[in-house]
């Protein structure tokens, strides 16, 4: 039962740090509307831009965690969008992480600012390249589909209120789409997230501890030493 306590708790922190590094990761975040060689000038401007980008970077690390035990929480009342949206999420995340090592870049080239010219079409020449743009695509395209997905398995899992899933679902074009009217969609769009991966933390943190239970930990004591032995055998 220890490692059952242990594993709910790990998901429903990581989820609960990676909210709040995200959210607060898009409040601090420079203007991004520009040119290439526009981010570079928001950057040098912004007094945030470095606990931002390390805020994404690190945020990555505990979303893959929390997605895929979220998924796993889910998969016994949705065995196939469940597994899937959780697949599809943390595959975002790495796409997102190499992102953010392109943007840690950007913080010593927004640094020099008589050089921003050349560092901006390095920039565009990097995320049109192949080695760049397939993990861009990876990021957006698996985060996209996989919100959707999950949005659908909590509905139909009724893990938490009926709006929980449909909040997800809503977040996606307010948080692409929504861009287009201004910088203070960047807020909405955090608050809402909050709300959306907040709220799970809480039913992770509150869920039963069967669901966290390995086979062998659920069977009865009486079982287990037997079991042992043929494993052993």
């Amino acid at each position: 039962m220890k490692q059952a306590h242990f594993t709910r708790a790990l998901v429903a922190t990581s989820l609960g740090v990676g909210t709040v590094l995200t959210a607060g990761s898009m409040a601090l975040m420079p203007d991004f509307s520009g040119s290439t060689q526009e981010w570079l000038a928001a950057i040098a401007a912004s007094g945030t831009a470095t606990v931002s980008t390390v805020g994404f970077v690190l945020a990555q690390v505990f979303l893959a965690v929390g997605y895929a035990g979220l998924a796993h929480l889910l998969r016994s009342s949705t065995p196939i969008l469940a597994p899937l949206a959780g697949a599809l999420l943390v595959l975002s995340c790495f796409g997102h992480a190499v992102w953010g090592g392109v943007n840690l870049l950007m913080l010593p080239m927004a640094a020099d600012p008589a050089n921003h010219a050349a560092y901006a079409q390095l920039l565009d020449r990097a995320q049109s390249s192949g080695a760049v743009f397939p993990f861009m695509a990876l990021g957006t395209l698996a985060m996209v589909i996989g919100y959707v997905l999950l949005g659908v398995a909590l509905i139909r899992s009724k893990l938490g209120p009926l709006w929980l899933g449909i909040a997800l679902i809503v977040w996606v074009p307010l948080e692409f789409a929504g861009s287009a009217l201004g910088p203070w969609m960047a807020y909405a769009s955090g608050l809402v997230f909050v709300g959306v991966f907040g709220v799970p933390s809480v039913l992770v943190l509150r869920s039963s501890l069967g669901h966290w239970q390995t086979a062998i930990e659920a069977e009865p004591a009486s079982e287990l030493p037997q079991r042992q032995l043929v494993g052993q055998g």
